[in-house]
């Protein structure tokens, strides 16, 4: 569903054509779905807005009975989940940690905390 919903905000969406285009491409987003995340869409300085009448188009898609508001994914409960295992606590060696930036060499501050840090 993420990956057609990322799919969905990259297509062109100018013409009725890249609508029908959408709807293909992104065929297990439903009708509600696709609305919302167009609708809810934040286009960049150089993109052109989707007008109106596309907008329409892609809500007249959505069933007047369709009562499914839910964006994305039900949440799961975690007795759905399935078991999972918590990861063995490592060890990190932090001594290799200790880059400074060659416009920070010159805080003697910062290089102090850092090695107070580190040890």
């Amino acid at each position: 569903h993420l990956m057609q919903a990322t799919k969905l905000l990259q297509l062109k969406k100018a013409s009725h054509n890249d609508i029908e285009i959408i709807y293909d491409v992104c065929w297990m987003l439903t009708p509600t779905q696709v609305q919302k995340l167009v609708q809810n869409y934040m286009i960049a300085d150089y993109e052109v807005p989707v007008s109106p009448d596309l907008i329409k188009a892609i809500a007249q898609r959505v069933a007047a009975n369709e009562k499914n508001d839910t964006l994305m994914l039900d949440a799961i409960s975690l007795e759905d989940a399935g078991s999972f295992e918590t990861p063995e606590i490592r060890d990190v060696d932090l001594e290799g940690e200790r880059y400074l930036p060659a416009w920070l060499v010159n805080l003697s501050r910062l290089k102090s905390l850092m090695h107070l840090v580190v040890v």
